[in-house]
């Protein structure tokens, strides 16, 4: 038995098939019950044809290539395991903390619970695939919800408008009880977790990507408008709420990009398969 995964999913535009070994997504789309294929996937897109943040590449200048190696490598195994609680808490799933052994991780979770017991969403969808059969494209979204307006407003400043209570839970001050009137309504949004130092560009063209390839897969309210939330221990109130006011077209300009790099369109990758369970000997009867 191998440790993988294969799910097929029906979109309004295509059937995509999402292939899952260990952390990595693979995904191959077409028209239902035909021949797939190789999909690139939107953080494919942004890591060859994104532009590289400043601050990691003056980073790099100054780490040994395997000391950044290992680093780049741990943080990706924790924002995996951290992506992967926060879904199942979103699912009504119970976190035992024991799992998370390092105060960061604890406190990323308890932040999110915070953030997400104050933001209440309704009719909510976590890891949902999205595509765009005409560029070949596709990816999972972690958010789509519908959210009360001032609530958003509150959390994109929350030193301003919010206060922590006596139970831990985000409150408004005082002097903005009125912001639900201010700010009336509810609203379809996505939103991305991150676990980054930096709020990068990339990350508010992902979701950018992701608010309009939504509409194109599935029929309901379109989300509009895209947000990431970002664990930060540094800010007050423990997150990043930031929203994206970045275009389809941002994004394909850099899909153009990355595909001219490549010179053509990738052919699918060689995936890299390996036996749930091994041993060295085998025990005699």
């Amino acid at each position: 038995m191998m440790n993988d995964s294969e799910v097929l999913y029906q979109l309004s535009n295509c059937e995509i098939m999402r292939l899952d070994v260990d952390d990595n997504h693979y995904y191959y789309g077409g028209e239902v019950n035909k021949e797939k294929q190789y999909y690139l996937s939107v953080t494919q897109v942004l890591n060859i044809g994104g532009p590289f943040p400043e601050n990691l590449r003056e980073w790099l200048r100054n780490t040994d290539a395997q000391e950044s190696k290992a680093i780049f490598e741990a943080r990706g195994q924790r924002g995996t395991k951290l992506h992967d609680a926060l879904d199942r808490l979103m699912n009504r799933e119970e976190i035992v903390l024991k799992d998370f052994p390092t105060q960061y991780e604890k406190d990323a979770i308890t932040t999110f619970i915070r953030m997400m017991r104050f933001l209440t969403p309704s009719k909510f969808e976590t890891e949902q695939v999205v595509a765009d059969s005409k560029l070949r494209l596709a990816g999972t979204l972690d958010f789509k919800g519908i959210v009360d307006v001032w609530k958003l407003e509150a959390l994109l400043n929350p030193s301003r408008y919010l206060d922590i209570d006596s139970e831990g839970d985000l409150m408004l001050k005082e002097a903005y009880l009125g912001l639900p009137d201010k700010y009336p309504g509810r609203k379809s949004i996505i939103i991305d977790w991150k676990f980054t130092s930096v709020n990068a560009y990339n990350h508010k063209l992902q979701v950018a990507a992701y608010k309009t390839m939504w509409g194109k897969c599935y029929k309901g309210m379109k989300p509009s408008r895209a947000f990431t939330w970002r664990f930060s221990p540094r800010h007050k109130h423990g997150f990043d709420f930031s929203e994206s006011t970045r275009t389809y077209r941002d994004f394909t300009r850099v899909y153009d990009t990355a595909i001219d790099y490549l010179g053509e369109f990738p052919p699918p990758p060689a995936v890299k398969k390996f036996p749930e369970r091994v041993r060295l000997y085998e025990e005699k009867k």
